[in-house]
């Protein structure tokens, strides 16, 4: 698992000093937020790499015990005085709002909000402070077990193979 620390993605911390790990909660959302983001697809054309599918992995994780996660995905945003802006504005703004609910007296284990690129899709933003997790490898996005899945998807973002 990875926490990063890097202040490039959005919810990361603006100070580096805690590492946030992103989640989905659905084989699509990886898809989406972790090749067709991470890809930097949409700013240099509409193929993907096949290479990079090959190293994209998906894994599988799970809490010891449930965490405690601010919902911006609805009613949420309102409650805390935001709004969409959040999951689609610039990384600035989601940065700060990082940091205020990492630094909150109730000490919430990450954030969920909505995938950018599809808004249906729901997401995780999760802080290093987690509980203890089991990660299972379910392979590389091109392997056996999701080639059929990730053609469905390439197909619904109108992608192709590079």
């Amino acid at each position: 698992m990875f926490f990063g620390t890097s202040r490039s993605s959005r919810f990361d911390d603006p100070k580096g000093k805690f590492g946030v790990l992103y989640l989905a909660t659905e084989l699509e959302g990886a898809f989406v937020e972790g090749c067709l983001v991470d890809s930097g697809l949409g700013m240099t054309g509409p193929l993907l790499g096949e290479r990079f599918l090959r190293s994209c992995c998906l894994a599988e994780i799970r809490f010891s015990k449930p965490i405690n996660v601010v919902d911006l995905t609805g009613s949420g945003l309102a409650a805390i005085g935001a709004d969409a802006r959040l999951s689609s504005g610039d990384y600035q703004t989601a940065q700060r709002w990082s940091r205020a609910i990492w630094s909150h007296p109730r000490r919430p284990d990450g954030i969920m909000y909505r995938s950018r690129h599809n808004p249906q899709l729901l997401c995780a933003a999760v802080f290093d402070r987690t509980p203890e997790t089991t990660v299972t490898n379910r392979g590389p996005f091109l392997g056996p077990g999701l080639i059929a899945q990730t053609a469905a998807f390439l197909d619904t973002y109108g992608v192709g193979l590079g």
